[in-house]
C-alpha cells in the first residue's frame, strides 16, 4: 500500500503507529483463552503480528457439525472466554469481531479468542474515525454507525457479539 496524497500518507503513518503500539499491548497479554502474540515488526512500510497457532477447530465448525447440548458444555465454553474477554477489557482494549469462526476450540475443548485484527483501544477523545467493521448477526448496532465514535463502543460492544455467539449455538 502506497499513500497516494499528503493526507492519505499522514492518515497510514497515524495508523501503523497506532497498529503497533496496540499489537505490543496486546503481545503483554498471557491468558490461557487469547491467542498469544509472539512477535511484532516492521518491514516493507508496513507492520505485522505473529501470534501462536491454535490447534483445534473454530466454534462455527463444531456447532455446524455437533452440538453443546449441556449447561455445563456451554459453561466451560463462555467462562474462560469471559476471564480472557475481562483481562482484555481491564486493558482498554475491545475485540470488536466476536463471532463463532474467531474461537477455536482445541483438542482438549478449552476455547481460544483468535482475530485481534479489528481490536483497538477504547480511547477517549480519538479524533479520528474507527474502520467499520461488522459481523451481521454479531455486530452490535454502534458498528454499523458510519461515524464509529469510540463513546459508543466499550466492553458491551464485546458483551453483545458473544451474546450472539451463544444465542447462535443454542
Amino acid at each position: 500500500v502506497i499513500p497516494s496524497t499528503d493526507d492519505a500518507r499522514e492518515s497510514y503513518a497515524w495508523g501503523l503507529q497506532r497498529f503497533i503500539a496496540e499489537a505490543r499491548t496486546l503481545a503483554r497479554f498471557r491468558h490461557p483463552n487469547i491467542v498469544p502474540v509472539r512477535m511484532v515488526f516492521e518491514a516493507n512500510q508496513t507492520a505485522y503480528t505473529v501470534m501462536d497457532y491454535e490447534a483445534g477447530s473454530t466454534l462455527s465448525s463444531v456447532i455446524t457439525h455437533s452440538c453443546i447440548d449441556s449447561e455445563a458444555r456451554l459453561r466451560a465454553l463462555v467462562e474462560p472466554l469471559l476471564s480472557g474477554l475481562a483481562e482484555v477489557h481491564r486493558a482498554g482494549f475491545i475485540h470488536r469481531d466476536i463471532k463463532p469462526d474467531n474461537i477455536i476450540l482445541r483438542r482438549n475443548a478449552s476455547p481460544v479468542l483468535i482475530d485481534f485484527g479489528a481490536a483497538r483501544a477504547a480511547l477517549k477523545g480519538e479524533t479520528r474515525a474507527l474502520t467499520t467493521l461488522v459481523t451481521p448477526h454479531y455486530a452490535p448496532f454502534e458498528q454499523y454507525s458510519a461515524s464509529q465514535d469510540l463513546d459508543r463502543q466499550g466492553p458491551w460492544t464485546d458483551i453483545y457479539a458473544l451474546c450472539a455467539t451463544l444465542y447462535r449455538i443454542i
